[in-house]
């Protein structure tokens, strides 16, 4: 009896000691978001359309644009530069479903407005404002 309470009280210490294991925070959430801004779109007569792109800025350097009317993100790249500080921010697309001709090394600068409050892109004439994260 004495060597069956031994082996038993083995077998719930080893059994703890795995459930340990198991339980192990591997939780990955990834780089944060740094800051992200919204751009409703407007037609040439200024009619608002029904999308909104949301660009967020993480803290690894990778940036995404979602679009509301497609329900994903169209592009992603790298940036360089800090939002809030900066008077521009370098960017270099990876993928630009949209406009796959912007996927170049070269990249190109985004313009920094109202102290880091919004971001203007040029070639597109869209300015993104700052948004919740």
């Amino acid at each position: 009896m004495k060597n069956i309470k031994k082996y038993l009280f083995l077998m719930a210490v080893v059994a703890v000691l795995f459930g340990f294991a198991a339980c192990s925070n591997d939780d990955d959430d990834g780089p944060g978001v740094v800051a992200q801004y919204e751009a409703v779109l407007t037609t040439s007569a200024g009619y608002k359309l029904d999308t909104t792109l949301t660009l967020k800025c993480y803290s690894n350097g990778r940036f995404e644009v979602y679009s509301s009317a497609l329900k994903k993100i169209v592009a992603e790249g790298k940036y360089k530069g800090d939002p809030s500080t900066d008077e521009t921010i370098h960017i270099t697309f990876t993928k630009h479903e949209l406009q796959p001709e912007r996927v170049n090394s070269e990249g190109e600068d985004l313009v920094v407005r109202e102290g880091g409050n919004a971001i203007y892109d040029p070639i597109d004439k869209v300015t993104y404002r700052l948004s919740g994260k």
